[in-house]
């Protein structure tokens, strides 16, 4: 598997780490759910807190204007 994944160019190499990452983060989003974290307000928190310890601290919003982002481009599309 890992030979037919090094044979992609970067781009496809991108989109298919991407389409992981997604499915990892909806197991998380329903193991948040399962200990508590239950609403809107909650799970933003709880995101924000894994931002930071990814990125020695640094907020969503943080992240947005180092990484220049515009409104509605997403972190993970961009690491």
């Amino acid at each position: 598997m890992a030979d037919h994944f090094n044979q992609f160019d970067e781009d496809k190499r991108k989109l298919v780490v991407r389409g992981d990452i997604k499915q990892w983060n909806q197991l998380l989003a329903e193991t948040a759910r399962d200990a508590g974290v239950i609403t809107t307000e909650e799970f933003a928190i709880f995101q924000n807190a894994g931002y930071m310890g990814l990125y020695g601290g640094r907020t969503v919003d943080d992240i947005h204007d180092k990484k220049e982002l515009e409104v509605g481009q997403k972190i993970l599309d961009y690491m």
